[in-house]
C-alpha cells in the first residue's frame, strides 16, 4: 500500500523524524491563512510532480489560492490530486537521501544514503553509485559499520550525529509498521543546521495492512469507482504500479517469472509500467481482465505476456487474451512468450490474432522482439 506524502510524514513525527510546518487541504473551501512563502503540493501517488507542475510555489494569499485552485482541477501523471499539502517554505542549505527498502538478492533490508539527494537521485544511482552508501540489515544495523561507511562524506559533525539518530528511527518505523520501502527525499539541512524531512514515500506490506491501516488517513482513488488497483483486486490479481514514465506492460504467469521479466525490460533499456502476475488457477475471464488493463492504459505502448502452462493452461490464457484485444483493440505492440501445457493451441491463437510470439526463446529474446517492434512501430 503506497502511502501520500501527508500520510507518511504523519507516521515520520510518531517517530521522533522531524517534518516541516504543514496544512493539509481536501478541498479549495479548507483553506486558511498560513505561514508565508510557501510550497502547495499536490498529494497524489506518483513521483516526480514538480516536473508535473503538481507543485506550486506561493508568497501570499492570492498567490496560494490560486495554486490551491489550478492543482485540484489538474491531473498529475494521470492521477487525480486527492488532497493537497501546503507546507512552510524551508531555507534548504543541503540535500540529502535517505531510504530503505527491501533487498531481493540478499534476502535483507537495505539501507541507502546519499549526500547527493534531490529529484535526480535515481540517476546518480545509476551513473555514479559510488555517492550512495548501502548497507544491508535484519532487525537492527550494526552501528560500527554505519558511522564507518557515513564517515566517508566527511560531514559537519553535528548534521552526522542528527543523521545516525534519523537512521535509527527509521530503521525502528521501516520494522514497526511492516514497511516495504520508506524513503526520505530530501532530508534537507535548513538555515539553522538542522536535518529535517521535506518528502515522504511511505509503501506498507499490502498483507500487513490489516493491522496498519490506522496510518491510511485518506481514502484511494483506486478504492473507489473503478480505480485500476480496485479492478486488478476485484479480479484476484496481484498488480503493482511500477515506473510513472513506463511504458511497457507486463502481464506473467508467476511472481518470480514476473519479476525476472521486469528486470529483463530494464536491463534492456525499458520501462515497465506494471508488475502483473496472474497467479494459479487461471481462467480465460481471468486472463481477459488482466489483458484489458494494459489494454486501457493510455501509457502502455507495448505488452509482454510472459506465461507458462504448469497448472494454468496456455489454450485457456490465450482465449482470455484474444477476448480482450478483440473487445479493447490492440493499439499496443503485444509479444507473447507461452510455453507448457497447451501450448500448441495457444500458440494457434496468437496466430489467428497475428500477434508477434516467442515459441521456444527466452525472457531476453521475448523483451528484445517487443522493443524492435516497438521502434519500427
Amino acid at each position: 500500500m503506497d502511502f501520500y506524502e501527508f500520510e507518511g510524514k504523519n507516521v515520520f513525527r510518531k517517530y521522533n523524524i522531524k517534518t516541516s510546518e504543514e496544512m493539509l487541504l481536501t478541498s479549495p473551501s479548507d483553506l486558511k491563512e498560513f505561514t508565508y512563502p510557501c510550497v502547495v503540493k499536490s498529494q497524489v501517488l506518483s513521483g516526480k510532480r514538480g516536473k508535473a507542475g503538481g507543485i506550486k510555489f506561493a508568497h501570499n494569499y492570492e498567490e496560494m489560492e490560486e495554486a490551491v485552485k489550478e492543482i485540484f482541477e489538474m491531473e498529475v501523471y494521470g492521477n487525480k490530486v486527492d488532497a493537497i499539502l501546503v507546507a512552510e517554505m524551508i531555507d534548504i542549505a543541503k540535500e540529502y537521501y535517505l531510504g530503505i527498502t527491501i533487498d531481493p538478492i540478499n534476502k535483507q533490508s537495505l539501507l541507502m544514503f546519499s549526500p547527493y539527494g534531490g529529484m535526480e537521485i535515481e540517476e546518480l544511482a545509476e551513473d555514479e553509485p559510488d555517492k550512495i552508501f548501502k548497507m544491508n540489515f535484519t532487525s537492527e544495523i550494526d552501528k560500527d559499520v554505519l558511522l564507518e561507511g557515513i564517515g566517508e562524506f566527511n560531514l559537519d559533525e553535528n548534521i552526522e550525529k542528527q543523521l545516525i539518530e534519523i537512521i535509527e528511527n527509521l530503521v525502528i518505523l521501516f520494522n514497526g509498521v511492516d514497511a516495504t520501502t520508506v524513503e526520505i527525499n530530501p532530508l534537507a539541512v535548513d538555515g539553522d543546521n538542522n536535518l529535517i524531512a521535506i518528502d515522504a514515500k511511505l509503501v506498507i506490506d499490502d498483507n500487513a495492512m490489516f493491522r496498519q491501516d490506522k496510518y491510511q488517513l485518506i481514502d484511494r482513488e483506486e478504492d473507489k469507482a473503478d480505480g485500476v488497483n480496485k479492478k486488478a483486486k476485484d479480479a484476484d490479481l496481484i498488480y503493482v504500479d511500477l515506473d510513472d514514465d513506463g511504458n511497457i506492460g507486463l502481464i506473467a504467469g508467476g511472481a518470480g517469472i514476473g519479476m525476472a521479466t521486469m528486470d529483463t525490460i530494464r536491463y534492456y533499456g525499458g520501462k515497465p509500467v506494471n508488475f502483473l502476475d496472474l497467479g494459479g488457477g487461471v481462467t480465460s475471464e481471468k486472463t481477459k481482465k488482466a489483458m484489458e488493463l494494459l489494454l486501457t492504459n493510455k501509457k502502455v505502448d507495448g505488452i509482454v505476456v510472459n506465461i507458462f502452462g504448469g497448472i494454468n493452461n496456455c489454450e485457456v490464457m490465450a482465449k482470455g487474451i484474444k477476448s480482450a484485444v478483440e473487445e479493447f483493440g490492440e493499439n499496443q505492440t503485444v509479444v507473447v512468450k507461452s510455453r507448457g501445457h497447451s501450448q500448441e493451441e495457444g500458440w494457434a491463437i496468437y496466430e489467428e490474432l497475428g500477434i508477434h510470439q516467442v515459441k521456444h526463446g527466452t525472457t531476453d529474446d521475448a523483451v528484445n522482439l517487443l522493443l524492435e517492434k516497438m521502434e519500427v512501430r
